[in-house]
């Protein structure tokens, strides 16, 4: 990985993912849905690869929403995602979670969530260990307000969570606690942009220091059901031993097709 000793060091890197969701109006106050996706990301070249470590990743989740009122609602996720270092091992995160979401006012809405996740390593360093599970608690607290989707006006969501973590650059899994502020301002019913905030630091590592921060700008447009937008990032992640760290800028494209949906 990255030596501080050595300076700064640069690489390329690319990624690319793939997410479909699904969901079914049961009854007027039960939802049903899904979703599934797939991502792929790494250096570019060998050399990038030691600073950029290749990742692929598999999820799926099945959930379930009632309606309790017109003001609470009560939901359900069960889901799944298995992250597979190249050379490095697997590691299996199932987890259950409920959540409670309560309308404050007209257009906000909060939300707590509360679970427990089972994580199952295989092969990560030292391979000696070989495969290994374990049981961690997940939480989570979110605020949102959409931005309109006929006209102008500004939208925003706030969410702080728990949960278990595979950071790439130590190939280590742990408790993260992770907080995000996303604004949307909706310049017309075609145009929009975009404006996310993030940080996030690991619980009981041996450094305090060992977390990241990164900011996201993006334009969407949307013509009919399909929606295009491309965004840049950057970020800054210190989870070295040593103290080494690294930044990261970067550029992406994003598609989103939403049938029958003005969102």
């Amino acid at each position: 990985g990255l030596d501080p000793a050595a300076g700064v060091r640069t690489g390329e890197f690319s990624s690319a993912a793939l997410r479909s969701a699904l969901d079914w109006r049961a009854t007027r106050a039960l939802t049903l849905g899904g979703t599934v996706g797939a991502s792929h990301g790494g250096g570019l070249g060998e050399a990038n690869r030691l600073l950029f470590p290749t990742v692929n990743t598999l999820s799926a989740d099945v959930h379930g929403a009632l309606a309790l009122s017109p003001l609470d609602g009560l939901a359900l996720v069960l889901g799944y995602t298995r992250t597979r270092l190249a050379g490095q091992g697997t590691v299996g995160i199932a987890d259950a979670l409920a959540r409670w979401s309560h309308r404050v006012e007209a257009g906000l809405e909060g939300a707590l969530g509360a679970g427990v996740a089972a994580t199952v390593e295989d092969g990560l360093p030292p391979a000696s260990r070989g495969s290994t599970s374990r049981l961690a608690p997940r939480a989570e607290a979110s605020l949102a307000a959409p931005a309109p989707a006929d006209r102008s006006g500004l939208g925003f969501s706030a969410l702080l969570g728990y949960a278990p973590f595979v950071d790439p650059f130590t190939r280590t899994v742990r408790p993260r606690l992770s907080g995000s502020l996303a604004l949307d301002w909706r310049v017309d019913p075609r145009r929009r942009v975009s404006w996310r905030v993030s940080g996030a630091s690991a619980v009981g590592a041996p450094s305090a220091g060992q977390g990241v921060a990164a900011a996201e700008l993006g334009g969407w447009y949307r013509l009919g059901d399909l929606e295009g937008g491309l965004t840049a990032r950057g970020g800054y992640q210190e989870a070295l031993a040593g103290g080494g760290a690294i930044w990261q800028w970067s550029a992406g494209v994003a598609t989103r097709w939403r049938p029958g949906s003005a969102r």
